[in-house]
């Protein structure tokens, strides 16, 4: 799994269109063996470690939901094989950073803003920043 999959633009959005489409087979050809997934959702910090787990967390994630994400932002910078998306989905939003090596996603880190988990727990306040 260490051949080259083209710029790192390119790569992130081939994964998010298999994400999108659910095609686990497709997805997987753009992960390190040894990814590794960091999620900060508040409250809580999750990591995810191995090719496997990677894709069995996001087979839960999903399991039941049809719904897709939007990219609305995409900054990468080739030289350093890294990439920032700004995703929108269910009404959250994320900011996600891709570290590459040799062309394939070797870590995630996924901040989630905390609207959603404010409003569930009624501190929303509209207005305030």
């Amino acid at each position: 799994m260490s051949k080259r999959q083209g710029s790192v633009r390119e790569t992130l959005l081939a994964l998010f269109e298999a994400e999108n489409n659910r095609d686990w087979k497709t997805y997987k050809r753009y992960l390190s063996t040894h990814v590794e997934w960091v999620s900060f959702e508040p409250p809580k910090k999750k990591v995810v470690r191995g090719i496997s787990s990677y894709l069995n967390a996001m087979k839960r994630a999903y399991r039941g939901n049809r719904s897709r994400f939007t990219v609305e932002t995409i900054a990468a910078d080739e030289e350093r094989q890294v990439a920032m998306a700004e995703l929108y989905f269910d009404g959250r939003r994320s900011v996600d950073v891709f570290e590459f090596k040799n062309g394939l996603i070797h870590r995630e880190r996924e901040y989630f803003d905390d609207t959603y988990w404010r409003r569930s727990l009624g501190l929303d306040r509209r207005g305030s920043h």
